[in-house]
């Protein structure tokens, strides 16, 4: 315990101890183990055999902990030289090429201090050897072989440089020629998206223009992955990423048409589910002209460009129609018709 809270002393301290116990053996040894004092016959051989042990005890004690130290040193070096061989392995994919780099950078900087602790364990060792101190057959290959594995891992530490170095030329190349797919792909998305696209109410119906929408907004978000997926590989090779304005376009104007499809759904279902079953007693002109105009201040709420789409068009036209009718309707209702009215009425329109 005593010498165990003692490990950052170094050995030169450790050593003048151990030899100072060896002297003091000695010279107690050396010294007389009887005396004589008046008619006193003093007797120090227990006393002095007592003191020997204690003091080889205290020897041996010492010994054992610079040699459970320079054990645990070598093996550590050996730990260090064996798992940096793994950890450096040849990077399959960017997060393995930022450890690997980010490891081989902590390495290369521990080095002086790895390569100063050698001498100091050699001494503890040699020191070691002066008192006869017996070692295991595999740790006495450790010690014997150290000077080798430290240019084996040098060596090592070179060639893994380079080859991380390779790796990294060539996934930043790929990187920058993803970068280029990923440019090309949102051109051609959008040139897809502008001549595809619901603008039109030809042939499409709400239903059908909202998973149009959809799958271009899958499409889009694929793209978007992409993109997010090379955010590591842009931080790793100090890449800035150009903007890209196709993919911005395309994702504005998704959700441009879905306001104008879902303003449309909303009309078409307010006129399918309540306005068109209004009863002529129930009818009332204004409530409805406000109705109508709430969809149009909604229109004029739309961008120039979105003005211009034929849905939007479409729907203006519609309630333009609808709002016209409403003083026909209005009239219709009028107590004032009779059933000869009616009947002149269905003559004309044919129902």
């Amino acid at each position: 315990v005593l010498f165990r809270s003692r490990r950052n002393e170094p050995l030169s301290t450790l050593k003048a101890e151990i030899e100072h116990y060896g002297s003091t053996q000695e010279e107690i040894m050396s010294s007389k183990s009887t005396e004589k004092v008046g008619c006193i016959q003093l007797d120090n051989t227990i006393i002095k055999a007592q003191i020997i042990d204690i003091l080889l005890q205290w020897q041996t004690a010492e010994l054992n902990f610079i040699q459970e130290q320079a054990l645990k040193e070598l093996n550590t070096l050996y730990n260090l030289f064996q798992t940096s061989e793994v950890n450096l392995r040849t990077p399959q994919d960017l997060n393995q090429l930022s450890k690997s780099r980010d490891y081989l950078k902590k390495l290369v900087k521990q080095k002086p201090t790895i390569e100063g602790q050698l001498t100091p364990l050699e001494e503890k060792f040699k020191f070691l050897d002066d008192y006869s101190i017996h070692f295991k057959e595999e740790d006495m290959q450790k010690r014997l072989n150290l000077r080798k594995a430290w240019d084996d891992f040098n060596k090592m530490l070179e060639e893994r440089t380079k080859l991380i170095n390779e790796r990294y030329n060539h996934m930043q190349n790929e990187t920058k020629n993803t970068l280029d797919e990923v440019s090309k792909d949102s051109e051609e998305q959008k040139r897809n998206f502008i001549n595809n696209a619901p603008f039109t109410t030809n042939n499409t119906d709400n239903e059908k223009a909202f998973n149009m929408l959809n799958e271009f907004k899958e499409q889009v978000r694929s793209l978007r992955n992409r993109e997010n997926n090379m955010k590591f590989a842009f931080e790793m090779f100090n890449m800035n990423p150009p903007p890209n304005p196709d993919l911005d376009y395309v994702e504005k104007e998704i959700e441009n048409l879905e306001k104008v499809w879902g303003l449309k759904d909303d009309w078409d279902k307010k006129f399918a589910l309540e306005i068109s079953k209004i009863k002529f007693q129930d009818f009332d002109m204004d409530e409805l002209d406000d109705r109508v105009e709430e969809y149009f201040q909604r229109i004029n709420g739309f961008s120039k460009e979105m003005k211009k789409w034929e849905v939007v068009n479409f729907l203006r036209t519609e309630l333009e129609k609808f709002r016209n009718t409403l003083p026909l309707i209005n009239a219709l209702k009028s107590e004032a018709m009779r059933q000869r009215h009616w009947r002149s009425e269905e003559r004309r329109v044919g129902k």
